[in-house]
């Protein structure tokens, strides 16, 4: 049996050996050039990073592989404990919340890892992009994106069709962006950041936003509007962190919110493939309070990771700790079994991957890059089935992540917090793992840094260890990107969602892709999504947007996320659901 303050010590080692080895390493091989402007933001004296080429790798497998079941015993209690079925909810029952008129109320900023340090960070990343370009602004691969609004004098129409020219010589065709409104700041309670997510299934739409959900048909036809506390049996308890998918391997839908009050999880499991039936809703107990939950599934397990507070998150940082439990109890509506693991101060949020893998895999991915300063990803794979699940950890090199600059806006001082880089969205597909996080990064061109997009491809069909594909930040000059979320088709395509503003630029939407056999470290450029209409005086954003595949047609993508539109009075934020289809 190994004990958590020997795999702690085995993991400090570790991360020690990998900063060590790659910092040699890539001292010897030098920058590498990938035809794209490099460039990176000060980190607070952290080594700099010069990694990343498709024909040079650098992975340190992790030198222990531990049955959670093994140590799990005294992490149960007293502190957390058994999942729990709370109630049997039908949705038909449920009423939405009242719209909200009062003063706007802000949801308490994600938690970080250390708020000092981050701090710090944040006051340089902003320095950084006030200030001329130095030696160490140099390092990091840069895709710059061009096609871009121009906000404040006149909203674009919607996106007609477009044929994209791709690397390859071949266009591939996306169909008009259609969509339509989403939950909006009154419909949602009024709190800020919405905090938006969406699931689709093969005859629904469904969307949770602070403390409100609704559901459409494909068509965009309202079918109903619920409270969340209802719809998770919360009571009058402080929630926050919604979270909704479809899983097209069980025909199932899952949610999850964020119960402040009880540190736990209240997760729900539709009872058949209609979201507007039955729900079975659990309770999920940690050791402290669960912030930012992220769930995902296998075939057979249910997942999900969250990073813990102290005194109902008003506290430090006490570590990310995940929940693993039997999928097909959950959807039987009985007690699951489950393992749990210990809080653990070493990684910060382990974000749970999505799958489009065969139902029949049993494995499911979490990758971390803590919140920014980190040279190396941690990914940790789950398998075996519920109780006896094994976590073996693969420790990957990337080039430098930093904390990114807050970004400006038309009209106002007020600058939109861009939070850490922590990863925000990842998606395993056939042995390849893709992950997103706000970054700082220059763009080609430009002298400021600015808040960017970051991607990252890992291969995780190889024996052994994982190894880097790509990894490259997305800017645009002058402009400021932020909250990325994706998905890949079934060609492995990759598509992504992610809002933009600038001097010139209120707060949009924009979707970019990438082909599966365009050059690495490459993006194609964006479409608007849903423009803005005014700036955001909250200066509170995001905190995440999402994508969504099609069950019924891996070639149609659903994406959802926050915009500023024109009548600030009565709105403030909404979100906006939109789709669009892709042929080759």
């Amino acid at each position: 049996m190994v004990s958590s303050l020997l795999k702690h010590a085995i993991i400090g080692i570790i991360t020690f050996l990998v900063l060590t080895t790659q910092f040699v390493l890539l001292s010897s091989y030098g920058i590498i050039n990938i035809s794209a402007q490099t460039s990176t933001t000060e980190s607070g004296g952290s080594i700099n990073s010069n990694s990343n080429s498709t024909d040079s790798e650098f992975t340190l497998e992790e030198a222990y592989t531990v049955p959670l079941n093994t140590y799990n015993e005294s992490s149960l209690a007293p502190t957390a404990g058994q999942p729990r079925l709370l109630e049997r909810i039908p949705t038909e029952a449920l009423q939405p919340s009242e719209p909200f008129f009062g003063q706007p109320r802000e949801i308490k900023e994600p938690g970080v890892r250390n708020e000092t340090d981050t701090n710090v960070e944040q006051t340089q990343a902003q320095t950084a992009s006030n200030q001329t370009l130095n030696q160490e602004l140099q390092n990091k691969t840069v895709v710059t994106l061009q096609n871009t609004t121009n906000a404040t004098s006149e909203a674009p129409a919607a996106t007609a069709a477009t044929a994209i020219p791709s690397s390859a010589g071949s266009p591939l065709l996306i169909s008009p962006i259609t969509g339509f409104k989403g939950i909006d700041f009154r419909e949602s309670g009024g709190w800020f950041p919405p905090d938006a997510t969406l699931g689709v299934g093969p005859n629904h739409v469904v969307q949770m936003v602070n403390l409100q959900g609704a559901m459409w048909t494909k068509q965009g036809d309202p079918i109903n509007t619920f409270a969340l506390d209802q719809f998770f049996a919360t009571g009058t308890d402080r929630t926050a962190d919604p979270r909704i998918f479809y899983d097209p391997g069980s025909n199932r839908w899952f949610g999850a919110l964020m119960d402040i009050s009880t540190n736990s999880i209240h997760v729900a499991a539709s009872a058949s493939e209609d979201p507007t039936g039955d729900w079975y809703v659990y309770d999920f107990p940690f050791s402290n309070c669960p912030d930012q939950p992220s769930i995902g599934v296998s075939a057979d397990k249910f997942v999900v990771s969250v990073n813990t507070f102290a005194n109902l998150c008003n506290g430090g940082f006490t570590g990310v700790q995940f929940t693993v439990a039997d999928k097909a109890d959950m959807l039987n509506g009985t007690t699951p079994r489950f393992v749990q693991s210990d809080p653990d101060t070493l990684l910060f949020s382990l974000h749970v991957a999505e799958t489009q893998d065969p139902s029949s895999a049993s494995d499911i991915e979490m990758v971390s890059v803590d919140n920014g300063g980190s040279q190396f990803a941690t990914v940790i794979s789950l398998d075996g089935k519920v109780p006896n699940v094994t976590a073996s950890d693969s420790f990957v090199p990337i080039q430098l992540t930093n904390v990114p600059p807050k970004a400006i806006q038309p009209d106002t001082i007020t600058k939109l917090q861009t939070n850490d880089a922590r990863v925000l969205d990842a998606e395993e597909y056939r042995g390849r793992l893709w992950f997103s996080f706000n970054d700082a990064c220059v763009p080609e061109g430009d002298s400021q840094a600015r808040s960017c997009l970051r991607l990252i491809e890992i291969d995780t069909s190889k024996t052994g260890s994982d190894a880097v594909i790509q990894d490259f930040n997305v800017g645009v000059n002058g402009s400021y990107l932020f909250f990325p979320a994706l998905s890949v088709d079934n060609n492995g395509n990759l598509f992504v969602v992610y809002g933009i503003s600038g001097k010139t630029i209120f707060p949009s939407l924009l979707v970019s892709h990438r082909l599966a056999n365009d050059p690495p470290n490459t993006v194609e450029e964006p479409l608007t999504l849903q423009p803005g209409g005014g700036s955001d005086f909250s200066g509170r954003y995001g905190d995440y947007f999402a994508v969504a595949v099609d069950p019924t047609d891996p070639n149609v993508f659903w994406v959802a996320g926050e915009y500023t539109p024109q009548d600030q009075a009565t709105t403030r934020w909404s979100t906006f659901i939109g789709h669009f289809s892709v042929t080759r």
